[in-house]
């Protein structure tokens, strides 16, 4: 055997003729003098031959092993960006104009999942807002379209006209269908535009007492003018969080509404009270004006709409859908009874504000 050299107190690994050994020199000390050495062997040759066999075999193994992580880490990454790319050809087909194209939802809840469900909802806002855009073009246009009509025709009889008095009246009358075309595209830009209107409310408690009967007051002129009496009787401290300018032009919608169709030498009743469980306040406009066709009570809500029994067309149609939009708004709820001939009983209840109860 060849000879080895002394390294005291070093484990050493000797190989020789393909046999392996562990060798260690340890010191014998006198006195702190070294005065002798031992040395110590150990074969490995087994030890080593055995993860020499793991290694050659692990490098054999380890090639296929890594194609099958390559091949499964495309397979899993095509499939975890199946859902972007949908996302990405839905988008673009939503920008090509098809506003009904949605992302099919997974079952799986997680980040995917999530973001799935808010591009959806972000599709349904769009298309929301789009078709009240165009259902606001439509609409505006349409409504718009007769009164312009009458606005051109009087201007143009009143300019070939040499009477005053009859240029007076032609103007008077242009003047009326302009005011109802501004108040008509005011309630339309509300309506069409609900979510925004919605975020834009500037919320107060407010005393509703108090501002019904100063509404009942300032149309009490117009009223007179068919001998139409308004009353308002109400319950002290019904305060709710509402809009003001929102819930004084409902209230003023629901008694013009009364008035013009009202009986000549009838009335208005108006009360104002809390309901028995204290939750809702509530608000009854009572008249016996010329009523509304049971037939036409479950559309009086919708825009335009106008009951040809009960109703004349001099209205816009808008009235009522836009007092129903504020009632809605304010988390409230309005309901109507009403027979032809004998009158309409308007009942609205809005949450009352908690500490004022």
């Amino acid at each position: 055997m060849t000879e080895i050299p002394k390294q005291l107190e070093q484990i050493r690994t000797i190989e020789h003729d393909g046999q392996y050994w562990f060798v260690y020199d340890n010191p014998i000390n006198e006195n702190a003098n070294e005065i002798s050495w031992f040395r110590t062997t150990i074969e490995t040759t087994p030890t080593f031959q055995a993860l020499k066999s793991m290694r050659e075999k692990g490098m054999i193994s380890i090639i296929p092993c890594l194609l099958l992580a390559a091949l499964g880490g495309f397979f899993i990454t095509r499939w975890g960006l199946k859902p972007i790319k949908n996302i990405a050809k839905t988008a673009k087909e939503i920008g090509d104009g098809d506003l009904s194209k949605r992302i099919e939802l997974i079952a799986a809840k997680d980040e995917i999942g999530e973001l799935l469900t808010e591009f959806n909802h972000m599709a349904d806002n769009v298309q929301n807002a789009i078709e009240r855009e165009k259902q606001f073009s439509s609409d505006a246009s349409h409504e718009i379209r007769t009164p312009i009509s009458v606005i051109i025709t009087n201007a143009e009889y009143a300019i070939e006209s040499k009477d005053l008095q009859i240029c007076t009246q032609t103007l008077e009358l242009i003047i009326t269908k302009s005011r109802h075309m501004q108040q008509m595209l005011s309630q339309l830009m509300i309506l069409a535009r609900g979510h925004e209107q919605a975020q834009a409310m500037e919320l107060e408690n407010l005393n509703i007492s108090n501002i019904i009967s100063d509404i009942a007051e300032e149309r009490a002129p117009k009223a007179r003018e068919k001998n139409i009496t308004i009353r308002v009787e109400s319950e002290k401290e019904v305060v709710v969080n509402a809009d003001l300018m929102l819930f004084s032009r409902m209230i003023t919608n629901l008694i013009d509404n009364a008035v013009q169709y009202g009986t000549k030498d009838g009335y208005i009743n108006i009360d104002i009270y809390k309901d028995r469980h204290a939750q809702n306040a509530v608000i009854l406009i009572v008249d016996n004006g010329i009523g509304i066709a049971q037939s036409d009570l479950p559309f009086i809500f919708n825009r335009f709409y106008r009951a040809d029994k009960s109703r004349s067309q001099s209205g816009s149609g808008l009235g009522l859908s836009f007092v129903d939009f504020i009632v809605k708004l304010h988390k409230g709820t309005i309901a109507v009874d009403s027979y032809l001939d004998k009158g309409t009983c308007f009942k609205i209840e809005i949450p009352l504000v908690k500490n004022h109860i």
